[in-house]
């Protein structure tokens, strides 16, 4: 686990905030389990720029895992290390763990036959203009569907103030086009996905942007984002009920109207999630036409600086950076 450890090597800086915080907070939250999608040796989608989704995905869970903690609410972060190759095992984890909540963190991206290719550091790589914009999902199979939508169309509604756009793609897909649960607020149906059919609680699945959009990479790539995404989550929780412990307000578009969640039992108490810091993403630059029809992504304007930045993001997890 270099990659996770290398910076810092110490853990549990962030868990000690949140266990101080949620001895104050003035609202009783329920806990959340932040699933991690993907793992290290099938990392899910390739971006534009030849980063792993799973590096974003752990990334941005972090962030939100921060950022719901800071409100007080218990997080249980799901394959954080990247080990759960077993998709069954995550939603029991975070069950025992005393998890109400599942929300499983992704990046999008799109058919191959919608993918074109070109040269990034003398690498080709896949990158597509089709589709862009987030999503979320929901499973029929979930036997808290109604809460589980609830809470979907709250933090999409959130995403949408926040000036995202929902991405319609996965309804256009010719011959396995999903459902729209909500299209207004950009909720699908995906009943078989198993982390939310195995789940027993409310379970949403987002998928926060395209990864293979070559703008959209970049922006995703960014602690701006990042945190606009964690708000939102964080926002959409409390109207749905999940973090606020009431029910929720009216949510636009929301074909359910006023669904809250549902008392749950107490749960069992479990250890504090110990966070540990994460290397970030660099922003490139937009890349230009290349030779030989391919497009070539131009070197980063610091031509010492490497397509992943070795730095943590300590500032956006909400402490002091790294230990000494």
């Amino acid at each position: 686990m270099g990659r996770v450890d290398a910076m810092c090597g110490r853990v549990g800086r962030l868990a000690a905030l949140g266990a101080t915080l949620a001895g104050t907070a003035a609202v009783a939250a329920v806990p959340v389990a932040v699933d991690v999608g993907h793992y290290l040796e099938k990392p899910g989608a390739t971006s534009a720029y030849g980063v792993t989704e799973f590096e974003y995905n752990q990334t941005l869970a972090a962030v939100i895992a921060a950022r719901l903690e800071r409100d007080g609410v218990p997080v249980r972060l799901i394959g954080y290390k990247g080990e759960m190759a077993d998709l069954y095992a995550r939603a029991p984890q975070a069950e025992a763990a005393g998890g109400q909540f599942f929300l499983s963190v992704h990046h999008d991206s799109v058919r191959a036959e919608y993918q074109q290719t070109w040269i990034v550091d003398g690498k080709e790589q896949r990158y597509s203009e089709y589709a862009r914009g987030f999503s979320l999902f929901v499973s029929r199979k979930n036997p808290r569907l109604a809460e589980s939508l609830a809470c979907a169309s709250a933090i999409g509604a959130a995403l949408r103030e926040a000036g995202l756009t929902p991405t319609p793609h996965h309804a256009e897909a010719a011959g396995i086009g999903r459902p729209w649960a909500d299209q207004t607020n950009g909720v699908y149906y995906y009943d078989n996905l198993v982390v939310l059919k195995s789940s027993t609680v409310p379970a949403v699945l987002l998928e926060a942007g395209v990864i293979v959009h070559p703008d959209e990479a970049l922006a995703l790539a960014t602690p701006a984002r990042r945190a606009l995404t964690a708000e939102a989550v964080a926002k959409g929780l409390a109207a749905c009920g999940v973090t606020a412990g009431r029910r929720s307000a009216k949510i636009p578009g929301n074909p359910l109207g006023d669904v809250g969640l549902r008392p749950a039992p107490p749960a069992q108490p479990t250890a504090p999630v110990a966070h540990e810091t994460d290397p970030a993403l660099l922003l490139l630059r937009r890349p230009q036409p290349g030779p030989a029809g391919h497009p070539v992504a131009p070197d980063v304007a610091d031509p010492g600086r490497q397509h992943r930045l070795d730095g943590p993001v300590g500032d956006e997890l909400g402490h002091a950076g790294c230990p000494g």
